[in-house]
């Protein structure tokens, strides 16, 4: 059972169903035709974390990906990168990318510019 929800977590996160704004654990579930209980310890145990952070740090992940590797997501709004990550706001999102990043949206995409431009 492990393996199978792990496998499964895999193909999540290649298929990139974390990008969904208001995804709950329950519809992640439902999806990987697991229940909330299973889903919930694995992610625990083999993540390290608990739902929310486990999602909230691969749609950062996709975030910094996304501003190092194209051009035209660093000419985006911090509102529109948090919605394409599949945050519901603009404070939730800079809030997060701090935790993980160390620095705010705005810094890391003044940094990418700085390195490309020298």
């Amino acid at each position: 059972v492990v393996n199978d929800i792990l496998n499964k977590l895999e193909i999540m996160e290649r298929n990139k169903f974390y990008l969904e704004k208001g995804l709950t654990q329950n519809q992640l579930a439902k999806r990987l035709k697991t229940n909330t209980t299973y889903l919930s310890g694995i992610i625990n145990e083999y993540k390290g974390s608990n739902f929310n952070t486990y999602i909230n740090l691969l749609r950062v992940e996709y975030a910094k990906q996304m501003l190092t590797s194209n051009n035209e997501w660093r000419k985006y709004s911090i509102e529109t990168i948090a919605q394409e990550c599949g945050f519901t706001n603009r404070s939730n999102f800079s809030k997060i990318f701090i935790e993980v990043v160390g620095v705010n949206p705005v810094e890391f995409v003044e940094k990418i510019q700085m390195n490309r431009s020298e």
